[in-house]
């Protein structure tokens, strides 16, 4: 018989980051005597949503969430999109300089060029990849032991100093929200901060602090994605299922060749949601495409920095 090592067997058991693709009658499932939360499950599908996937819920589920689904959305994208999309991600977590990124970034700059990640050694079977580059995910899904250590944990962290930075850099700027109030406004008068300073260094940068609604705004203007929450709170009763949009409005960001992460928010937790068919493959090209636009003062070449959050809407 083969030795068992304690790291081994912490590994075996450590909670994993994220769960496999679920369709979702499996959701549904989860609230089976809850006829008003299965009703907005079906209403989900009459929209177009097929599945979701479990994220681990430690606090980092936000951040988790929305940059999986960034990932995947690069991975699916057609070459010139990929490439773009790769490139312009890698740009941004480069300007962080925190340590424990390389093998994060060199995978990322692979995923851009060729569509792979890393060797793909991690994957016994094709049919764990479910559409995307063997070793994707299951080089985020595994746990280590909490050592900090590891694509996930540095990811989460990237992604904090990401909305960390976008929040204080555009911390009196009224405009950018959306709503007529600036970010450190927000913070004042919404949340248990006395200022903006102390909610980055107390809440955003910390982790296992789970992220305010103003971090979703800040994260999705940062990343230059189009953000769309559903929210499912299975206690209110209601069969509707409102959504909320970050990053400009849905429609705006699928016509700028933005990409585009869809997850769902029940009461303090975060999951993925998936639109369109199950991922069996590489979804259809979208044809001849171009990186989207600098916006004038919204940074690197390629970037496009928006900031509202004004959509909303009820399935």
């Amino acid at each position: 018989p083969h030795a068992t090592t304690a790291g081994s067997l912490e590994a075996a058991h450590a909670p994993q980051n994220l769960g496999a693709w679920e369709p979702l009658s499996s959701l549904a499932a989860e609230f089976r005597f809850n006829s008003s939360f299965g009703e907005k499950v079906r209403k989900l599908e009459a929209r177009g949503y097929t599945g979701w996937r479990r994220v681990r819920g430690d606090g980092n589920c936000f951040y988790r969430a929305v940059g999986f689904g960034l990932l995947e959305a690069i991975s699916w994208a057609p070459d010139p999109l990929r490439e773009c999309w790769a490139r312009d991600l890698q740009r941004k977590l480069e300007a962080q300089r925190l340590l424990g990124e390389e093998e994060l970034l060199a995978n990322l700059q692979l995923l851009g060029a060729t569509g792979h990640w890393g060797d793909g050694g991690l994957v016994a079977a094709a049919e764990d990849t479910e559409g995307l580059p063997p070793g994707l995910l299951a080089s985020f899904r595994d746990s280590l032991g909490g050592s900090g250590m590891g694509l996930d944990p540095a990811l989460v962290r990237a992604l904090r100093r990401l909305a960390a930075d976008f929040l204080q850099a555009n911390a009196h700027d009224e405009e950018v929200t959306g709503n007529g109030m600036s970010f450190a406004q927000i913070v004042e008068v919404a949340t248990e901060y006395p200022n903006l300073d102390a909610f980055c260094h107390r809440a955003v940068l910390v982790e296992g602090v789970e992220a305010e609604h103003v971090v979703l705004n800040a994260l999705a203007a940062a990343l230059g994605i189009g953000l769309r929450v559903a929210l499912l709170d299975p206690r209110d009763g209601s069969a509707e299922v409102p959504f909320q949009d970050y990053g400009g409005e849905l429609e705006q960001a699928e016509a700028e060749a933005r990409p585009v992460v869809h997850v769902q928010l029940r009461p303090g937790h975060y999951d993925l949601l998936y639109f369109g068919p199950p991922p069996v493959g590489v979804p259809r090209s979208s044809g001849t495409v171009q990186c989207a636009q600098t916006v004038p003062g919204a940074g690197a070449p390629g970037e496009v920095v928006l900031g509202r959050s004004g959509h909303h809407e009820t399935a």
